[in-house]
């Protein structure tokens, strides 16, 4: 790569939530060193949206105070990763996410699948034996895959088999046998809800107690009565197994490694890594005893990271292509402008922003992703999948919505004007490509240079109003194109 803009550029559209203007310029001042350790060391980056989630939950309205269904804190998610200064930590729990599916379409309370996005958030970037015991105790987890109908005498083999198949070992490295003793070892296991009913509280005041006093409205138990304490044999090791024991076995297995780190490969890097790169990155993952970030430093610091093969390789998700759009308009200044960006827990979030997260969930799930609604325990099928003919026409309606506002479109033709003075149809065609992190050959640009002619030219973008014609019309040009699908 030629400097470290570019450099930088490859490595938020990946790491990050996509390569906004403003963010390649304040990473670049860094250093490359500087931009990686800012964008994996996250934790000290301040955040400027910090208001609580169950602020999407508080309502102005008396007689419905409170609203607790999954769309109140897919709001507040999509909201998050318009705002956020810390991409990677979103785009990790999104792999998360996809890596332990669980769904929105059996967990309909809202509270419970919250309390598993915040444990995803929370380790996103740190152990992953630690994270998968916290994430299969969370109540939605439990739930999702009948872990609290799992006791003694009459396992329930579903989390059992998961755990095996889909969060730490892939299919062929386990036994029937193992899966069922493996269910024996996570009998017991059950949740409680803490909203008792007193007597004349009602339940919103309830929620209100336990809000202001941060207890969780669900939370994990377990039964030793209901647990089976007997001798397990599972992968060949015979032992009087709990749950944290299985952990340790599973991801100690030499099947282990290979498996999530292929996986993390192709989310952050390119598709069907070498058996070399692959040996590699699975000694880090061991070497540091199952750390993610040592992981992540090491893909961005690898040869391959900076290969052409690498370049543009991978298509954007609905969360990648519509966020890395919403984060380039600056969408999040429009709507935080007008709003308290620090609201506590009980204070109702402005609604606009609600409003604005309703709509970028509904883009995203037009598109084929919808934030806490996997299809199913293998979540999302990625790649290539998210290109169809349906999804394509979808992707190209996305600029109607964020360059249909009047403020949002002004913010894009100011900081183009701004960047590059543009006084030519091709000048205006590459600050517009760069605006939005397009790649730009020759025939693209030829086509671009004379739709921005046909809207009026260098004259036309002059001016504010007139601009806005120009600006739409290559837009809707650059989002057809394969190029701009790519990340």
């Amino acid at each position: 790569m030629e400097d470290t803009k570019d450099k930088v550029a490859h490595l938020l559209r990946r790491f990050g939530l996509g390569a906004t203007q403003k963010e390649v310029e304040e990473y670049s001042r860094l250093g490359l060193d500087g931009a990686l350790t800012r964008l994996f060391h996250y934790e000290g980056v301040p955040e400027d949206f910090n208001v609580d989630p169950w602020s999407f939950a508080f309502l102005d309205d008396k007689k419905n105070p409170v609203a607790l269904d999954n769309g109140r804190f897919y709001s507040w998610w999509a909201n998050q990763m318009v705002f956020t200064n810390r991409p990677l930590k979103e785009n990790l729990a999104l792999f998360w996410h996809n890596h332990f599916a669980v769904s929105g379409a059996k967990i309909e309370y809202g509270p419970s699948m919250l309390s598993y996005l915040q444990v995803l958030r929370e380790h996103a970037n740190g152990n992953f034996r630690q994270l998968l015991g916290e994430v299969s105790r969370t109540v939605a987890m439990i739930q999702w895959l009948d872990s609290d109908s799992n006791v003694k005498g009459i396992p329930n083999e579903n989390f059992g088999r998961e755990v095996m198949e889909l969060f730490t070992l892939g299919v062929g490295h386990y036994t029937e046998t193992d899966v069922k003793e493996a269910a024996r070892a996570f009998t017991g296991w059950s949740t409680k809800y803490s909203v008792n009913f007193p007597p004349k509280t009602s339940y919103m005041q309830q929620v209100l107690q336990n809000v202001e006093a941060d207890r969780p409205m669900f939370c994990f138990c377990e039964c030793p009565e209901l647990h089976d304490d007997g001798f397990k044999t599972i992968l060949g090791k015979r032992k009087n197994f709990d749950a944290n024991m299985v952990f340790d076995l599973l991801v100690s297995q030499p099947a282990h490694a290979p498996f999530l780190m292929k996986k993390m490969w192709e989310w952050f890097v390119y598709p069907n890594p070498s058996q070399e790169e692959l040996d590699k990155i699975c000694q880090v993952y061991i070497d540091y005893k199952y750390e993610i970030k040592p992981v992540l430093m090491h893909m961005a610091t690898s040869n391959e990271f900076w290969s052409a093969k690498c370049h543009r390789a991978v298509v954007k998700s609905p969360v990648a292509y519509t966020m890395s759009l919403a984060r380039q308009v600056q969408l999040g200044q429009a709507f935080g402008n007008k709003a308290n960006l620090t609201p506590a827990a009980t204070t109702p979030a402005n609604g606009s922003l609600v409003g604005m997260g309703y709509q970028l969930v509904n883009i995203m799930q037009k598109q084929g992703l919808t934030l806490l609604f996997p299809p199913d325990v293998s979540g999302w099928r990625w790649g290539t999948h998210w290109i169809t003919s349906a999804t394509m026409m979808e992707r190209m309606r996305v600029g109607d919505y964020f360059l249909g506002r009047g403020d949002v479109i002004t913010s894009v033709w100011q900081g183009v004007t701004d960047a590059y003075k543009p006084d030519t149809s091709e000048a205006i065609v590459k600050g517009l490509a760069a605006w939005f992190d397009m790649p730009l050959d020759e025939e693209t640009r030829e086509i671009l240079v004379k739709a921005v002619d046909a809207a009026g030219g260098p004259k036309a973008f002059a001016k504010q109003n007139t601009a806005q014609k120009v600006i739409r019309n290559a837009f809707k040009l650059m989002s057809s194109t394969p190029g701009f699908q790519m990340c």
